[in-house]
């Protein structure tokens, strides 16, 4: 057997079976095979095998190549995609950051501002504080000064309701003493009538060692006088 090339898509040539009825081909056949040209025919055939068999690898190769260059043509445009995508959320995170930084200064300069005016609010309300608790001291003065004058004027209103009081107390009971004596018919000239003063209720605003002399003026004393002598005109 005779093989015409080594690639699966090359046929192998066999060589006539015998014949045992055609001797004469037979020696024929081994005549042609040792021809230059048969060998040559033979050299051809099988290159052209060889070459049609390198073709079809070489398109098959090609189909390969081409089946690969367009899913790297796909990856290429999947890659592009997502390169634009990354790019613009690159473009949108900065200027998301752009904008936050600029409201970030917007921001520190307000609290600056706020800090500033709260210094000088804190500034104002000490010196308020001051000034009120200045007013309060002087308004706690002026309400103890009124409340001592109100005290005193209190004190001397109701030092003078209790002398006329007592006064009034007194002229009652000197009416009263006179009263009694007129009833029960003791002489006008009597000594019991200088008693009374010297029995009133009330010693208005005198010492003890003062008592007598102010007895001995009630005596002498025209108004008391008169209310002895007349109650119904006191």
């Amino acid at each position: 057997m005779m093989k015409l090339g080594n690639n699966k898509y090359c046929p192998q040539l066999s060589p006539p079976k015998p014949n045992p009825h055609h001797k004469r081909g037979k020696a024929k056949t081994v005549e042609l095979s040792k021809s230059p040209q048969v060998t040559f025919l033979i050299n051809v055939v099988q290159g052209i095998f060889e070459a049609g068999s390198r073709l079809l690898e070489i398109e098959h190769l090609l189909n390969e190549s081409l089946i690969e260059n367009d899913r790297l043509r796909d990856l290429e445009k999947t890659a592009s995609t997502r390169i634009q995508a990354a790019k613009s959320n690159h473009k949108s995170v900065e200027a998301r950051l752009k904008t936050a930084e600029r409201q970030v200064k917007e921001l520190t300069a307000k609290l600056d501002r706020e800090i500033n005016r709260a210094c000088k609010l804190r500034a104002e309300n000490k010196k308020l504080k001051a000034e009120v608790d200045k007013a309060r001291a002087g308004v706690q003065k002026a309400e103890d000064t009124a409340q001592s004058y109100y005290n005193q004027g209190f004190e001397k209103v109701a030092e003078s309701l209790k002398s006329q009081l007592a006064k009034e107390c007194n002229k009652c009971f000197l009416q009263g003493w006179r009263s009694a004596l007129d009833q029960a018919g003791v002489d006008d000239t009597s000594e019991l009538y200088n008693l009374g003063p010297k029995h009133q209720p009330f010693k208005v605003g005198l010492p003890k060692e003062h008592e007598e002399e102010e007895a001995t003026r009630g005596l002498r004393d025209p108004e008391v006088n008169e209310v002895l002598r007349d109650p119904e005109a006191a």
